[in-house]
């Protein structure tokens, strides 16, 4: 159960690579998931990018991160120090339809950087 739900959230994710040129990468395992972000190609938002980075390294993971708990009361974490990464801490009970709860608050906060 978990795998198929893990697979869905990776494919439902994979969607998010399409709209936002700054998610590079969705991997995972089961429900173990991390999106992992790099900089954008276009001027405009690799302008954005290099500010926020220059002002802190660590600043942008958390920028996504303290939306999706304050606006949607999801779990994320930025894995590791300076990380691009946000590593989703779904419990092991949720379903599809948290699943694409979960999307939707993400491409919400990921607006943020469009």
């Amino acid at each position: 159960m978990h795998g198929e739900v893990g697979d869905y959230l990776i494919g439902r994710l994979n969607e998010l690579k399409l709209k936002y040129e700054m998610v590079k990468e969705i991997r995972g395992k089961g429900l173990v998931i991390a999106i992992e972000f790099g900089e954008p190609k276009s001027f405009k938002l690799r302008i954005g990018w290099n500010l926020v980075h220059k002002a802190s390294k660590g600043l942008f993971g958390q920028m996504i991160v303290v939306p999706l708990f304050t606006d949607h009361r999801i779990l994320s974490q930025v894995p590791g120090h300076n990380m691009d990464v946000v590593k989703d801490s779904s419990p092991l009970t949720i379903t599809k339809k948290e699943a694409d709860y979960f999307v939707e608050a993400s491409r919400s906060s990921g607006g943020r950087m469009s």
